[in-house]
């Protein structure tokens, strides 16, 4: 028998390798996980090490918790256990003392996204008052992140908008890191003083 510590191991699981493997593989992973063998999946895809790492951590958990339903279905089946506790992931806005707290913070940051706004598309007639925003962020997974769906919806939305002549502006944002390519400003202060 293992020694046990004067401690309690708690895993906390957002997303599993092996399903953010799949999904990238275009698997039907929702429809098929019941029949898929998770194990022989990712030494396919040679991420076997990996993928047992993170089934060590939950099979070993004291407690074993996962941010959402989905992610639970996908721990039952991917790693052989069920969470123990599922974790709402998200912004809990009942933890602000007072509404009017939220809504100061939302029209700060509204209007810092106004501003870009406004500087990035100048000369442009819009009406920030007629303007929706749509968010998405996350890494440079492109399907399983859901990037092809929202540019796909804000698509079917500017045919809407178009179609029914509705007076609205619509700006969408796709928060994706990625390499930049940036001026060196040594070489640009050297060609200043040439």
């Amino acid at each position: 028998m293992r020694p046990k510590p004067p401690a309690i191991y708690c895993m906390t699981m957002t997303i599993f390798y092996f399903c953010r493997y799949m999904a990238a593989g275009r698997v039907d992973l929702y429809n098929r996980i019941q029949h898929i063998n998770a194990d022989q999946e990712a030494g396919t895809r040679q991420i076997y090490h990996r993928h047992w790492i993170e089934v060590g951590a939950a099979r070993g958990a004291d407690v074993f918790t996962s941010v959402s339903e989905i992610t639970g279905f996908e721990a039952e089946h991917a790693l052989g256990r069920k969470p123990d506790v599922i974790t709402p992931n998200g912004l809990n806005i009942e933890r602000f003392e007072a509404v009017h707290e939220f809504q100061s913070l939302h029209k700060k940051y509204k209007d810092k996204i106004q501003d870009f706004v406004r500087g990035h598309f100048y000369g442009h007639n819009l009406d920030l008052d007629k303007t929706i925003y749509f968010f998405t962020a996350g890494r440079r997974e492109y399907y399983n992140k859901g990037v092809d769906l929202f540019i796909e919806s804000m698509a079917e939305l500017n045919f809407l908008l178009k179609r029914d002549n509705v007076d609205i502006n619509v700006v969408a944002f796709i928060i994706i890191p990625g390499n930049t390519n940036n001026y060196n400003v040594e070489s640009i202060k050297v060609r200043i003083f040439c």
